[in-house]
């Protein structure tokens, strides 16, 4: 992999908006790092695009306390990242006032407390 090209982390890479995006900077030439929860996503779209300098990473975003060291983990990994995407979010089916606790908790996390260092 060509650690010359800049590194762009898109979170929610693996479905919709966020893998147009990683495949678009792909496209654009260069190094994606793809994060999202759903391992086997990541996996369909690393096999889309072998040719091209794709890093996969499984991660839970509502793990906050962890996203820091994730951030410094990659870059010394990979070189310093200089593009992000905070494309994650999640939401619930259903009706509003049948979240539970936990799960409305979960989606404060992810859409608007977490966004990355």
């Amino acid at each position: 992999m060509n650690n010359s090209l800049p590194l762009a982390l898109v979170t929610g890479a693996g479905q919709g908006i966020g893998e147009a995006i990683a495949c678009r900077l792909l496209d654009d030439g260069m190094r994606v790092i793809a994060l999202d929860l759903a391992a086997d996503r990541l996996t369909a779209l690393q096999e889309n695009r072998t040719q091209q300098p794709l890093i996969p990473c499984q991660f839970d975003l509502s793990q906050i306390k962890k996203i820091a060291a994730l951030v410094a983990d990659l870059a010394a990994e990979h070189g310093p990242i200089t593009r992000l995407v905070n494309n994650a979010g999640n939401w619930a089916s259903g009706r509003i006032v049948e979240l539970s606790d936990e799960h409305w908790d979960k989606i404060f996390q992810v859409n608007l407390t977490r966004p990355l260092p």
